[in-house]
């Protein structure tokens, strides 16, 4: 039996090493301050385009731009919704922060991934075969709060 235990646990260890994951942090800021928010990705392999959708409260949170991590990647926002979008021939791992955006904070906000429209994609293998592998990503939202604020108030 436990054999069986430590063989099972270092199989979910092993599953859990390799899957990729897509994180945005919880920022604790006043009204008023500036704050930078990474977008940080892990264990994307052979990635030749990426697609994500991030929304956030625009009475919450004043979009100020962002810092790419990746020559060529493109970025824009409207109505609370940043748009992120990236492709090259050649493809890249990554891990790490992918970008970083910059927020005026008027108040308490999530940070959410359409995760509906969010793509991220592999190399075809063989050389431009006809179909496309989408990482499974694991995506998780972020939030902006204020200190001394209670949780239990949060609005979309």
């Amino acid at each position: 039996m436990k054999k069986l235990m430590t063989l099972l646990i270092s199989c979910l260890m092993m599953a859990t090493a390799q899957s990729q994951t897509a994180e945005l942090p919880t920022v604790n800021a006043e009204i008023g301050e500036v704050i930078s928010v990474p977008l940080m990705v892990g264990n994307w392999v052979d990635v030749a385009a990426i697609t994500l959708y991030i929304t956030f409260n625009e009475s919450k949170l004043t979009f100020l731009g962002a810092e790419p991590g990746l020559n060529d990647m493109h970025y824009t926002c409207y109505w609370g919704c940043i748009a992120i979008s990236w492709a090259e021939l050649t493809p890249v791992t990554l891990s790490g922060e992918l970008i970083s955006f910059q927020f005026l904070v008027n108040g308490t906000s999530m940070l959410y991934f359409k995760t509906h429209y969010c793509e991220v994609v592999q190399w075809p293998y063989p050389f431009f075969n006809d179909e496309l592998t989408y990482l499974d990503v694991l995506y998780t939202n972020g939030l902006v709060y204020q200190p001394n604020k209670s949780m239990n108030t949060l609005k979309k």
